[in-house]
C-alpha cells in the first residue's frame, strides 16, 4: 500500500518534471526565433550603414575632386 502510494507520487513528479522540461524548451524555441531575426535586423542594419557611409564616402570624393578642379582651372 505505501509502495503503491510512493510509485504514485514519484509517477506524478515525474509528470510534473516532464511538463516543466516540454515547456522550457518551449520558451527556449521561441528565445531562439528572437535571436534568428534579431541578428538578421542587426545584419540588414549594418549592411544599410555600410552602404550609406560609402555614398558618403563617394560624395566626399567627389567634392575633393570639384574642388581640386576649381583650384587648378584657378591657378
Amino acid at each position: 500500500m505505501e509502495m503503491e502510494k510512493a510509485y504514485k507520487r514519484l509517477e506524478m513528479e515525474k509528470d510534473q518534471v516532464r511538463a516543466t522540461l516540454e515547456e522550457t524548451e518551449a520558451l527556449v524555441g521561441q528565445e531562439q526565433g528572437k535571436l534568428q531575426r534579431f541578428q538578421v535586423e542587426l545584419s540588414n542594419a549594418k549592411t544599410e550603414t555600410e552602404r550609406r557611409l560609402a555614398e558618403k564616402d563617394e560624395e566626399m570624393e567627389n567634392i575633393r575632386l570639384v574642388y581640386c578642379s576649381a583650384a587648378t582651372v584657378a591657378s
